[in-house]
């Protein structure tokens, strides 16, 4: 097993969220895990006696071409390994929304996990034409009553109205920081980007978007609490025509719990995505505890500062999925 700690000296097209830019947004402990010719990005999050690994990204070819779920698994088996004897890690926490895996190493916990993408190729009018009806008539009722879609540099605007948006559900502590959506700005360059929808000069929406000169990355979203009918709609319908125009391919919406409850937070959110008739990928999430004490205390501390924060802590969408669902095959 080899350690990048600089991009550098990673001989492979990085998609955004194992650029070193977002990396070193993240962390200062960051980098490259790479056997034989396979690379997986992480950093390493440290708070007070906690050390977890927190991979941003699913198992990358140097060459690109497509991974097999028995090397995969080896891959990853190898990682955790590492990751336990290595970094000494306490856990590895689950991984970000956009990494979607092939297969689960063992001694993991796991779960269905997947995302949603809209496919950005075919012209406008095409793309447009696939959203359903209700979609197309609210986003044309946003632009008919001039509600308007633009960039921004105010990254205050953006975190006070994303942790506005998290509050509403329970999530406060979940809100990303001002100072972490700094880092994005100045770290990653042109490949993010910070979009807001108005109507006349009060704020509706927000959408943090990361890319790639593939894929674009809705991660992070935000709204008022009554936002003007279509405002949400049309924000994601006017970044994909930004995206488009920058000659990105795909557009995905980060993350899809598989067979969420009705009535869920998760639920509801899927419902939204759907709207725009994105194709739905599947594969597997999955966490790896070494230290069980360790990884209780954590929880606990995340359930008291949730609390506090007015919400309440039901675990990550690992824990979720098995109480629904059960532990997935392959992880034990």
């Amino acid at each position: 097993m080899k350690l990048h700690t600089s991009s550098s000296t990673v001989d492979a097209h990085l998609p955004v969220f194992a650029s070193q830019g977002f990396l070193s947004a993240k962390s200062k402990n960051y980098g490259w895990l790479e056997k034989n010719d396979l690379i997986l990005p992480f950093f390493v999050d440290k708070r007070l006696i906690f050390r977890r690994v927190i991979f941003t990204a699913a198992p990358l070819s140097k060459d690109g071409r497509v991974i097999d779920p028995p090397e995969e698994k080896l891959f990853l088996e190898s990682i955790v390994n590492y990751c336990r004897s290595v970094i000494k890690a306490d856990f590895i926490a689950k991984p970000m929304a956009n990494a979607i895996f092939a297969s689960i190493p063992r001694g993991s916990i796991a779960a269905r996990y997947g995302t949603y993408v809209v496919d950005l190729g075919p012209s406008e009018e095409e793309i447009f034409s696939r959203f359903k009806s209700s979609t197309r008539t609210k986003i044309r009722k946003a632009t008919r009553e001039g509600i308007l879609f633009e960039e921004t540099s105010d990254i205050e605007t953006i975190a006070a109205l994303l942790r506005e948006t998290f509050a509403r559900s329970g999530d406060m502590a979940l809100s990303p920081g001002l100072n972490f959506l700094h880092a994005m700005q100045r770290n990653m360059g042109d490949s993010v980007r910070f979009y807001v929808t108005r109507n006349g000069s009060y704020l509706q929406t927000c959408a943090v978007v990361a890319f790639d000169a593939d894929r674009a990355y809705y991660y992070y979203g935000g709204s008022i609490d009554k936002p003007a009918t279509g405002s949400a709609y049309l924000m994601h319908w006017e970044t994909m025509r930004k995206m488009k125009g920058l000659g990105i391919k795909k557009y995905d919406f980060m993350g899809a719990a598989c067979k969420p409850k009705p009535d869920t937070k998760s639920y509801t959110l899927q419902e939204f995505k759907q709207r725009f008739n994105p194709q739905e990928i599947y594969g597997y999430t999955f966490k790896v505890i070494f230290r069980p004490v360790k990884y209780a205390t954590f929880n606990m501390l995340a359930r008291t500062s949730f609390m506090l924060k007015g919400g309440q802590y039901h675990g990550d969408s690992i824990d979720l999925y098995i109480r629904e669902h059960g532990q997935c095959e392959g992880g034990s």
